[in-house]
């Protein structure tokens, strides 16, 4: 009986057009193939590289992870103020060198309100010198204002939130004032012959978004000064007569003039309590002249302010001043508010972004090592 046999099969018709398609991916491999023999010997030269390449490698791998994850950056972005209609805070602290009752202030806004901002408004008799305590203070607020030109600096107090001792302590003190209700209370002119000769002029007061002027000047009788509740009848007959007469005598006492120099301890709008520090703040103006009428130009930008420490929406301003003449020695503060707001956003480069410059700065001195050491091998 003959032995069984096995009958050849042709290939699958499959698997050759596989074995095909495989061989067409291997004719497109580009990189250089070398036999065993071929391999260069390992010198002391290639090892040196090896172990300063690897070195470099790391600490620029370590450096590069510490920078991402300690390191945040800034983004500007501009739009169209869409809460033009809301009301802000105006919050102001200004102290003057001369008494309270020589002193009138009014806010005046486009729209012609004006009475019931000036009765929002605190006088306090002060001194205008600034104790040793208040001087460091200012000293500290006006070295964080030189920072703040500095561009890398300013996102810095950005990132931080501006977290100073005597800025916190503003901030407490405002806030407590908030809750008393101190920031709305009507004034009341103390003329006791003991108090300071200096006058503080501070508040909180509500404003609508369009532009306006404060103006703060000589003479007893105007905005905060003047005789509350005039509305008619005889107290504006009685008005007519007396506050002329009376205004004219108050810019003068024991026969010196009202002097008008000036310290700003604190000028924003928004939230009184903020602690953020503007541009204003700490700034002192001495009148040199008998009659002359500091100007303050302040435009006013809504800011949304968003970092991984707080979100806060603020106004920040641009402010210029000039001196000029006037009948009698004034502070004039014309504000406005920009049309476009502007948002502040603290981010961190993505994961992949820092994978691909790592891929790049890596694989570049990699290279750049193998090169080093074939000239090395060569000298050799």
């Amino acid at each position: 009986m003959s032995g069984l046999r096995r009958r050849n099969v042709a290939p699958d018709e499959k698997e050759e057009e596989s074995s095909t398609f495989l061989e067409k991916f291997r004719e497109l491999d580009a990189f250089t193939k070398i036999t065993e023999e071929a391999e260069s010997p390992q010198t002391s030269h290639g090892g040196v590289c090896t172990m300063f390449t690897f070195t470099i490698m790391l600490l620029l791998l370590l450096g590069e992870m510490t920078v991402w994850f300690t390191t945040t950056k800034i983004k500007y972005e501009f739009d169209v103020d869409s809460e033009y209609e809301s009301k802000m805070h105006l919050n102001m602290d200004i102290t003057f060198n001369s008494p309270c009752h020589m002193i009138s202030a009014e806010i005046v806004d486009s729209s012609g309100d004006a009475w019931g901002y000036s009765f929002q408004l605190q006088e306090d008799a002060a001194d205008f010198e600034l104790t040793k305590e208040k001087a460091l203070e200012r000293a500290k607020l006006l070295k964080m204002k030189e920072s703040m030109t500095d561009p890398n600096m300013r996102d810095q107090l950005l990132r931080e939130g501006h977290d100073v001792k005597h800025l916190e302590f503003s901030r407490k003190k405002n806030k407590k004032m908030m809750e008393q209700g101190m920031m709305h209370k009507v004034v009341q002119i103390n003329l006791d012959p003991n108090e300071p000769q200096g006058c503080r002029v501070w508040g909180s007061v509500e404003l609508q978004k369009i532009a306006g002027t404060i103006k703060i000047q000589a003479g007893g009788f105007g905005g905060m000064g003047g005789i509350p509740g005039l509305s008619g009848g005889l107290d504006a007959i009685m008005g007519m007569f007396m506050m002329p007469m009376m205004g004219m005598g108050a810019q003068i006492q024991d026969g010196k003039k009202a002097n008008f120099s000036h310290r700003i301890d604190h000028f924003s709008f928004g939230d009184p309590s903020s602690g953020l520090v503007y541009g204003l703040d700490g700034d002192i103006q001495i009148q040199e002249k008998e009659n002359d009428d500091t100007t303050y130009v302040v435009k006013v930008v809504p800011t949304d302010l968003k970092t991984f420490k707080f979100q806060q929406k603020a106004y920040q301003y641009a402010v210029t001043q000039h001196v000029g003449k006037s009948d009698k020695p004034a502070v004039t503060i014309k504000y406005d508010f920009s049309g476009l707001g502007v948002s502040i956003t603290e981010y961190r480069e993505s994961f992949v972004g820092l994978l691909t410059r790592l891929a790049g700065i890596l694989g570049g001195i990699a290279a750049s090592s193998g090169i080093l050491a074939n000239v090395l091998n060569a000298l050799s």
